[in-house]
């Protein structure tokens, strides 16, 4: 086990929107890759992540993709399909 554990958190950067992430920070996360990489995933789990990956909403928990929409400023969840209602003055008569 190693005496100073990397901050995971400060092991990604954000430069022009593109994502790069320390690979250096995995190593001796998994003890057998192929193993790791041999495993497969439930259909239920691939089917919700080629869901996402067509509509290219984030794949995660409400609350993780909430943080997210929180951190970008921008929203990744649907938003109600149609026209939005006419809102309705309420005017009382008398």
């Amino acid at each position: 086990m190693r005496r100073n554990p990397p901050d995971f958190r400060r092991q990604w950067h954000l430069r022009n929107g593109i994502l790069s992430i320390d690979l250096a920070a995995t190593r001796g996360l998994v003890g057998d890759w192929a193993a790791h990489l041999a495993d497969t995933v439930p259909d239920s789990a691939a089917d919700a992540l080629r869901q996402h990956t067509r509509t290219g909403r984030p794949f995660g928990s409400h609350t993780f993709t909430s943080q997210l929409e929180h951190a970008l400023a921008r929203r990744f969840t649907p938003a109600k399909r149609g026209r939005p209602k006419r809102q309705r003055a309420d005017t009382e008569k008398g």
